[in-house]
């Protein structure tokens, strides 16, 4: 059962909901408030810019209404902050890697249980946003394609691929973005809405400055990319602009996978493959649906065969990334999942998941150069995995590469966290006497 984020039957990715706010994040440090004149109004705007969490609060500006002139402006911002007023424009940058450190703790155990995450957030060449989380020994990544609705936000997870995970990796995609979003986001089909967020901002700051909370009627909001890690959204009063192609993509995707979605999410697997293949029907190959009904077999453990025929059917399993990888390899064709699991490894943007790959391809192929070469690509990938390092360590240890295995086993021992170190030299040690290699041990 999905966590972290209100569910409410009513929510739909197509239409506008009623503005309920949420609970917005808390802030920090102080609110500073000054007059402005535009258009022949008068309202107030943030003096300054604002951390709000990993927000970057930098334009909140709200019309007074119901003013009669002549105004009397001697007492500045104190004479007017009981006034009512409408948001006219808004302005929040997102540092994607504060948003990453930020979500780290709250995350937490996730992937495995009680360790720690990495979570890596960037923005992707086709708008959306790549996001990566790992711990030792699994990795999931995915895309994030936020569509905004009016003066609401669309959150809509897409190609998600994981290793090391037990649900499937949509399913474990959707749940950590709802514990990420926790109250903020309502649940609709494997997707979340976020409402009025840049309202949410407003309740929280403005208030605290001693302002009324603004209407938000009329705003709408947007979302642009300021480089590789930073995403900006932006409110302003007027008509909606055009949704990206992706983003409509992902909305009819999301619409089309509604459904099973919600019932993979609910743990009622049975009934997300019936939502799944009415789905299919209706949409006949397409690319989503067809991995989400793969990955759902196989995890279920006894139809591998019907996950690979679903992906024979889409393109084929060699072009299916890792999850072809797993199915082949169920079904007990080891050289052509060693196959996929390698050109998945190359094709992988995520290093942490790229590097796991390399390490199944290397687990899969009999070959000894493949193997050396997948690990030492592993490696590249991900300098930190421990599991790799050792691999390359006995692999060497056994072609008599006394050198390199020594060289993997110290990168292993300065990785490891000082209570793991001694371990880690035991280890060592145990396996170099094994082979003979005595003075090698010693040291």
């Amino acid at each position: 059962m999905l966590s972290g984020a209100r569910r409410a039957k009513s929510t739909s990715l197509r239409q506008p909901g009623p503005k309920r706010p949420a609970e917005p994040p808390r802030e920090e440090g102080k609110v500073g408030l000054r007059l402005a004149l535009a258009q022949g109004s008068l309202g107030m705007e943030l003096a300054a810019a604002i951390r709000l969490g990993p927000l970057d609060v930098r334009e909140l500006s709200v019309r007074l209404e119901d003013l009669r002139f002549p105004l009397d402006l001697s007492g500045g911002v104190a004479r007017f902050r009981h006034r009512r007023g409408r948001l006219m424009g808004g302005l929040v940058g997102v540092e994607l890697a504060t948003l990453g450190k930020h979500l780290e703790p709250k995350l937490r155990g996730q992937l495995l249980a009680s360790a720690p995450v990495a979570v890596t957030i960037a923005t992707a060449p086709s708008g959306a946003l790549s996001v990566g989380i790992s711990s030792e020994g699994a990795a999931l990544a995915f895309d994030v394609v936020l569509a905004p609705m009016e003066q609401d936000l669309r959150v809509l997870v897409e190609d998600a691929r994981a290793l090391g995970l037990a649900a499937p990796a949509h399913v474990a995609a959707v749940r950590l973005v709802g514990l990420a979003l926790r109250s903020l986001g309502e649940v609709a089909g494997g997707g979340f809405v976020v409402r009025d967020p840049l309202g949410q901002v407003a309740r929280r700051l403005l208030p605290d400055a001693g302002a009324r909370a603004p209407a938000t009627r009329g705003l709408v909001v947007s979302v642009r990319e300021a480089g590789a890690l930073e995403l900006v959204v932006e409110g302003r009063v007027g008509a909606a602009g055009e949704l990206s192609s992706r983003a409509i993509r992902a909305l009819e995707a999301a619409e089309l996978a509604a459904p099973g979605d919600s019932a993979a999410l609910a743990g009622d697997l049975e009934a997300a493959r019936s939502a799944y293949l009415a789905a299919l029907e209706r949409a006949p190959r397409h690319a989503e649906l067809a991995t989400r009904l793969a990955a759902l077999d196989l995890s279920l453990g006894d139809r591998a065969e019907a996950a690979l025929a679903t992906l024979v059917d889409l393109s084929g399993p060699l072009g299916a990334g890792l999850l072809g990888s797993l199915v082949l390899e169920s079904v007990g064709e080891n050289e052509a999942a060693y196959a996929s699991a390698a050109r998945a490894a190359a094709d992988e943007p995520y290093g942490p998941l790229a590097a796991l790959a390399w390490l199944r391809a290397a687990r899969l192929t009999r070959d000894a150069a493949a193997r050396t070469d997948a690990l030492d690509r592993a490696i590249v990938r991900s300098p930190s995995l421990s599991a790799a390092r050792w691999e390359r360590f006995v692999a060497r240890l056994y072609t008599g590469d006394i050198r390199g295995a020594l060289g993997d086993a110290q990168h292993a021992e300065a990785s490891a966290p000082s209570h793991e170190r001694f371990d880690v030299c035991r280890r060592a040690a145990e396996a170099l006497a094994e082979r003979g290699h005595l003075a090698e041990a010693q040291t």
